[in-house]
């Protein structure tokens, strides 16, 4: 019999950290995409288009990452996986967020932050699971990503004051993907499941 990894360590961190990049950074494409010098003087109705490009090219990306979280997984492992998800997001927002002076560089960069800061999430139907013996493994699983998402929240709210205080949402959704660096903290402090039976 399997034996399960401490109660400490089966409440993942990674969650909360996951969601607050989310919505503390990746939300605010929108309005970046509403800012840039090129698409200024437009009609409102035109610069909704763009946005919607933007936007589509930003789930380019995720839709590339949300199947590669696996294979990364079985390869390297559960947190190498998020390691990386992890590190790319936060080389990628500051990146997408503080360095295009057009829509043209915006929409290239736009799939690789999708990649990352949403690829992530495919890691916690595999992970969360491998935490939990059966009989709450279902339970555990979802306690974990819902208390993430409720601490989460407070991502929005500290984006938004962050653009008062340092000048501006491109500098604030960059300072909001330092919380990567939380993640890149706590990973070598959890449990690596890969290739081990699931607790019973």
């Amino acid at each position: 019999m399997t034996v399960a990894p401490p109660l400490t360590s089966r409440i993942s961190p990674t969650t909360f950290v996951a969601v607050f990049g989310l919505w503390g950074a990746t939300n605010w494409t929108p309005t970046l995409v509403r800012s840039l010098p090129d698409l200024q003087g437009l009609a409102p109705a035109a610069v909704t288009g763009y946005v919607s490009y933007a936007t589509m090219m930003l789930n380019v990306g995720a839709l590339v990452g949300y199947p590669s979280f696996g294979p990364l997984a079985d390869r390297f492992g559960r947190r190498a996986a998020f390691a990386l998800m992890c590190a790319g997001s936060l080389v990628m927002l500051p990146v997408t967020f503080l360095t295009p002076r057009s829509y043209i560089q915006l929409r290239l960069l736009l799939p690789l932050p999708g990649f990352f800061n949403n690829g992530i999430f495919s890691g916690f139907p595999i992970y969360l699971p491998e935490l939990y013996p059966t009989l709450i493994r279902a339970t555990g699983a979802g306690f974990c990503f819902n208390v993430g998402r409720l601490l989460a929240c407070a991502g929005p709210f500290l984006t938004g004051f962050l653009v008062t205080a340092l000048g501006g949402f491109g500098r604030a959704a960059s300072a909001s993907a330092l919380i990567y660096v939380v993640g890149l903290l706590i990973l070598p402090f959890a449990p690596e499941t890969k290739g081990r039976p699931l607790p019973e």
